[in-house]
């Protein structure tokens, strides 16, 4: 049965008996705080979400992967999947969401006019308190802090925030010090199936190559929102690249690494890159450290990152207490020997 938007409104308490609170674009928002439950839009906020507090998590917006769900809590990965709001096309089931009855719904990514109109429209839909959340890499603190007082989780958001400040402020001089000695090796991000499509400079896809000090070496038009133009292979030769970062598509009904297909490529061993074996795969467990979703997981990605481009400012070891530390701090597990093999597979040059 579908419901009309009068329907659904009326299925909910209404928002004005709530008292108001003011999100992080400005909105005064009728919430009362701290809410019983909260659901996202989209797997931004949904990473916030379950680094910070899973328990209150009502339903998941994507659905998970079998190569995800293992490295995921039980009770988080058996909850109801109602849709969202991201990449390609829509998926929300409006009815569901508001049938589970979130005590708020979060929207993360930029907060700007946009966010706000989508903000008040799906509030006016659903009769559901609408919060936007920044999701932008520097926000990352702010954004813990203020879901922390949103879910009653103050303690661990300052916590997870401490963290995130700490990793922003040293990735922050340790940038401006490369910068100066004019240290910028350059960079290709293949996506794909066959690692033929890509993003430029100043997409928040490649938004961690510049974060680090790096040159990304695309030309090509900056697409909004999914992003992703298709290049030539004889474009990536003459950009020449030092260093060659894959991000795994996962959508080869082989099941291959597009890592791994690319570096036995007899064409692409024709770059220098791949011949001096600089082609490294994007760790993406459970989530993606890079892009897809720019998530809070990039705090670890930026890292990695620094560790393959510039050893000697973030050495190895170093890297490794870190991601130990994230993985035991955000996604609630701590790793075993087995496990980091699994998830840095490709992660290194060589």
């Amino acid at each position: 049965m579908r419901y009309r938007t009068s329907r659904l409104v009326a299925l909910v308490a209404p928002l004005g008996a709530a008292l108001g609170m003011q999100d992080m674009a400005g909105r005064t928002v009728p919430v009362q705080e701290p809410v019983p439950s909260v659901y996202s839009t989209s797997p931004v906020g949904e990473i916030f979400l379950y680094t910070l507090a899973p328990g209150k998590v009502a339903g998941v917006c994507w659905k998970l992967r079998p190569r995800e769900r293992p490295w995921l809590l039980p009770t988080y990965a058996a909850l109801p999947v109602l849709g969202g709001w991201f990449g390609k096309s829509a998926s929300a089931n409006l009815e569901e969401i508001v049938r589970v009855h979130p005590g708020a719904i979060v929207s993360a990514g930029l907060a700007d006019a946009a966010a706000v109109q989508s903000a008040d429209r799906l509030q006016e839909k659903t009769g559901l308190p609408v919060v936007v959340v920044h999701g932008e890499f520097d926000s990352i603190p702010a954004s813990y802090r203020f879901l922390g007082r949103l879910v009653d989780r103050t303690a661990r958001a300052d916590t997870l925030a401490r963290w995130s400040e700490s990793v922003i402020a040293g990735l922050r001089a340790r940038t401006a010090s490369r910068k100066a000695r004019g240290v910028a090796p350059s960079i290709y991000y293949a996506e794909g199936l066959h690692g033929l499509e890509t993003d430029p400079g100043g997409s928040m896809h490649t938004e961690l190559v510049e974060r680090v000090g790096g040159r990304n070496v695309a030309r090509v038009p900056l697409q909004q929102g999914f992003g992703r133009s298709p290049v030539s292979f004889e474009q990536i030769l003459s950009w020449d690249p030092d260093w060659i970062l894959v991000g795994e598509d996962h959508t080869d009904s082989l099941g291959d690494h597009t890592w791994e297909k690319l570096r036995q490529d007899p064409r692409w061993k024709l770059l220098r890159t791949v011949k001096e074996r600089r082609i490294v795969r994007i760790p993406d467990q459970p989530f993606n450290w890079f892009d897809r979703p720019p998530a809070p997981s990039r705090l670890l990605g930026a890292l990695w990152l620094e560790s393959i481009l510039f050893p000697a400012d973030m050495p190895r070891e170093r890297f490794l207490e870190r991601f130990r530390e994230f993985f035991r701090l955000f996604y609630h597990r701590a790793l075993s020997p087995r496990d980091e093999s699994e998830i840095l597979e490709g992660a290194w040059p060589g």
